[in-house]
């Protein structure tokens, strides 16, 4: 009779719980529609380095679209040669760029066409770790180098100059192994990149900019735009509109802009613009139903757009990959992103209103734009 007793109570606990979660209702009930295949995200391999990751990420979903194979491509790899990119632009331009590991993904195109590309495994790291921040030793002895080069006969020196450099480079961050072998075939990193199919040509970069000439190229307001790289500049509803439809033709977005904490209901990692604190709007009545609906969001005007673009330009910020498309429990579309920059494959699923505002740029694969915008922008 006891064990009978004591079977009830916990039969009678489970069903207590059951009910209880089963009545918790959510505001979006988010279901994924479309997703594209991409590679497991990967923590970022040196502080600062966040551009690699991005860039690296896209590049392997490429891969992936046009083999049907995964790849891991290597960061550390991009992220070298961004130091000996930069070293040569420090030279010719007097000492007007600074050497560091900072820069954009579209640097990721630039160097896999100067330099090559590699996979994971092909990166010989140095008993150092490079993710860490120990690079003041590093960057005494390679600036040193180049203070130099530039101090010594107004830079006219011999290309040994660079052997220095790079010897100083691969002692703490390791290097890509000059020759290797993948898939039963030899390459070198340049090799490698131009058997891959895939070209800096083929990509593009959007932003939108209220203050600048529309649909014209201008050079990119954003931090650690060094090489002064430049994007097509078009209104901000049809930058939301190539992301749709990018994802739509199965390609995957870079995605750079704010990610404020106010704008993100993490309980189911959505993030829009509330009209109102997300906090506020999420205390509804249980016995309300309609309180349980997605959370109402603002309409973005174009000049409360441009105030967040001017603000953020100055600041860090940051890089998510779209890969997806999916809909609330009302049928509205939202576009499925993940963090590139730490290991998880942590998702959010963006408002079009959100993106709107927070946007500061992308870079897609030409082939994903709309047709007309294509033709309009002489692609």
């Amino acid at each position: 009779m006891k064990n009978f007793s004591r079977l009830a109570i916990t039969v009678l606990s489970f069903l207590v719980v059951v009910g209880s979660v089963s009545a918790q209702k959510t505001f979006y009930d988010i279901k994924t529609v479309k997703q594209i295949k991409t590679t497991p995200s990967k923590d970022i391999q040196r502080t600062g380095s966040c551009w690699a990751n991005a860039g690296t990420a896209l590049l392997e979903a490429e891969w992936i679209k046009n083999r049907n194979q995964e790849i891991d491509l290597s960061e550390m790899t991009f992220i070298t040669d961004l130091y000996k990119l930069k070293a040569n632009a420090h030279v010719s331009s007097k000492g007007a760029i600074y050497v560091d590991e900072k820069g954009l993904p579209q640097d990721v195109f630039t160097l896999m066409q100067e330099y090559g590309m590699a996979p994971e495994s092909m990166y010989m790291k140095s008993e150092d770790k490079p993710e860490k921040a120990s690079s003041g030793e590093m960057d005494a002895i390679i600036r040193a180098t180049l203070h130099m080069v530039m101090e010594k006969e107004g830079g006219n020196f011999t290309e040994n100059w660079k052997n220095t450099f790079n010897a100083s480079l691969y002692r703490y961050l390791g290097e890509t192994r000059i020759n290797f072998n993948y898939e039963g075939k030899d390459y070198t990193p340049k090799s490698f990149a131009a058997q891959s199919g895939l070209k800096a040509s083929d990509f593009v970069t959007l932003t939108s900019d209220d203050k600048s000439a529309m649909d014209t190229k201008i050079t990119l307001t954003a931090k650690n735009n060094w090489n002064k790289s430049q994007a097509y500049n078009v209104n901000p509803d049809i930058l939301v509109s190539v992301i749709q439809s990018a994802v739509n033709n199965g390609y995957c977005t870079i995605w750079y802009g704010s990610l404020p904490d106010e704008m993100i209901y993490d309980a189911e990692k959505v993030a829009i613009v509330p009209d109102g604190k997300i906090a506020d709007l999420t205390q509804g009545d249980e016995t309300d139903e309609n309180s349980f609906n997605p959370l109402p969001e603002k309409t973005i005007t174009n000049t409360e757009r441009q105030a967040v673009l001017e603000t953020s330009a100055k600041t860090e910020q940051n890089y998510l990959l779209i890969s997806g498309i999916s809909k609330d429990k009302n049928g509205t579309e939202y576009l499925i992103a993940k963090n590139v920059c730490e290991a998880g494959n942590q998702t959010l699923h963006l408002s079009s209103a959100f993106l709107k505002l927070n946007t500061g740029f992308i870079v897609v694969n030409k082939k994903g734009l709309p047709a007309g915008l294509n033709s309009k922008l002489g692609f």
